[in-house]
């Protein structure tokens, strides 16, 4: 198992919401539940990212009313 310092999560958290916003897709979040619009734009590398660092992604979302 792999040990990840909380910095590199959070490093690797802000490149990937930004990636992802670069190709139009968003971040959402509501109740602690993390979203994202445009989801037929993901691949299956950026679904297993977000998978691993899903925790990290909810802060740096957009609230989803």
């Amino acid at each position: 198992m792999r040990i990840v310092r909380v910095r590199d999560r959070r490093l690797a958290a802000t490149r990937l919401a930004n990636a992802l916003e670069a190709r139009g897709i968003i971040l959402l979040r509501r109740d602690g539940k993390l979203f994202t619009s445009n989801s037929s734009r993901l691949t299956d590398e950026d679904r297993i990212a977000i998978k691993t660092i899903k925790e990290d992604l909810i802060p740096l979302a957009e609230p989803w009313a």
